[in-house]
This record gives C-alpha cells, structure tokens and sequence, in this order.
C-alpha cells in the first residue's frame, strides 16, 4: 500500500484530522517522535515489521508536503524588523535539493512574502537567545549563490536544523538610525568606553590644590598618631624613628593629555 492511500484511509477514519495533503506521518517510538514516513515509499518499506498495536502519529503541515528520502525537516523563524520580534519555529518538510529560488517560493507560500524580496540566513543557536543580534546577521546573502542547494554550501542544512527569514524590504532599525546614534540597535562588546574631560586652567588649580591640601592633612594626621604611640611606648615611630610617607590621596587619576 503507498503512502497516498494510507492518508485517504487515515483521512475517512479521522475525518477532525488534516487533509492528506497537509498530512505527515511519523513513526511513534515510545512516547516520542520518529522516523518520518516517505511519500515515495510504501507503508512496509517505511516501517517494516509494522503490527497491530503500533502507533502512527499525524502532524497537521502549514503547506503542502511530499516528503522522500531526501526531505529535511527545518525549523523556520521569521524576522520582523520593524517591531522587533521574531515568529516561530515553524517545522516544514523541505528537499535537500532545493535551491534558493524554489525555497524562496516556499517562503513566499508560507508568509505571503514576494518571494524575490525574501532574505534567508542561518543562525547559530546562541544568536537566537538575543534578539539584537537578528539585525547583525548575514542577510545580505553575498555568499549565497542562486544554484545554491539547501543541503550544499553555505548552508550545509541538516534535519533539525534552523532557518530565518525575512521581508528584505523592510530596513533594520540599524540601517534606518545609522546617522541618529541615540536610537536604533548599538551593540558592544568589551568594556565600555570612557569619556575624557578636558580640564579648564582654574579646574586644575582648584584640582592641585585639594591634592595638596589632602596631603598636609595626612601628614598632621600621621605626626599625631606618631607622637601618641611615642608617649605611650617611649619609643620612637618607626624602626629608625621616621614617619611612614603617605599613601596617594584617594581621587581620580588626572585625564589623559589632550
């Protein structure tokens, strides 16, 4: 039996169910996901040694799907520029085959998108968890050629794997702030920047002299303590009768030279 009538016959029985042409069939292990069922084999050859008991498990596609042995099941995000958010994921069925045009189509079925407009990368996970690094990433597709296979380079795509897209006619706040620096996305990394104060004449005197004003005052400190401990042990303030040098004031170091 092919698989076109296992979903016509899956389809009377669970008439709430999708339709066969949004129907996927996957293998129930346990309690968990399996294999998934090829369009292009038969039900034996999908699942060999099937019995009474076993369970089959139907997922409801966003588009239609034909799934072959060269089907790729890819996690698809899309990037909203404007408010910032992204959708998603979406799972689809997609060819390894695929090149950028036909997947552009795709895309176009699933979001309404011109397809021509549409920009595609392929982010490592860690830039997922941070929505400012969406703007950053490679959308311009430089290094993605139209004959390009989503199984090839650049992308290497694997089942499990993790596509965004967007509408790249919409600007990034980025591109559309590049010349207001008080709006849009600023990302930094490293420590912060410090800002340098040019000082004026009379803020460098007023400057030297709380330095020197700091100092006599720890010096009279110092002398003090000193002639204390002396009167108390009858001894002298050091090891060879000196005052310890004080310590540098606890202020700012001067700004560098302009």
């Amino acid at each position: 039996m092919d698989m076109k009538q296992v979903k016509e016959m899956i389809g009377k029985a669970v008439p709430q169910g999708p339709k066969p042409l949004y129907m996927r069939l996957r293998e129930l292990k346990g309690t968990s996901l399996g294999g998934l069922y090829c369009d292009d084999k038969t039900l034996y050859k999908n699942r060999p040694g099937l019995q009474d008991g076993d369970g089959i498990i139907i997922q409801k596609t966003v588009i239609p799907e034909v799934t072959t042995s060269d089907t790729l099941l890819i996690n698809l995000y899309r990037w909203h520029p404007k408010e910032q958010t992204l959708d998603g994921p979406v799972e689809v069925a997609l060819s390894r085959h695929l090149k950028v045009p036909e997947l552009k189509e795709k895309l176009h079925q699933l979001s309404g998108i011109t397809a021509e407009d549409i920009r595609i990368v392929k982010p490592m996970k860690w830039q997922l968890k941070d929505l400012a690094n969406m703007p950053l990433l490679q959308w311009h597709m430089r290094n993605v050629k139209a004959q390009a296979i989503l199984g090839g380079k650049p992308w290497r795509a694997r089942s499990g794997d993790t596509l965004c897209y967007k509408d790249g006619k919409i600007l990034e706040l980025i591109e559309q702030n590049k010349d207001n620096p008080d709006k849009g996305i600023v990302t930094r990394r490293g420590a912060p920047e410090r800002a340098i104060k040019i000082l004026t004449p009379e803020e460098i005197e007023a400057r030297e002299a709380a330095l020197k004003a700091a100092e006599e005052k720890y010096k009279e400190e110092a002398a003090k303590r000193s002639a204390a401990n002396d009167k108390a042990d009858g001894g002298h303030g050091g090891a060879d009768g000196s005052v310890p040098p004080p310590p540098a004031p606890e202020l700012m170091p001067p700004p560098p030279a302009v």
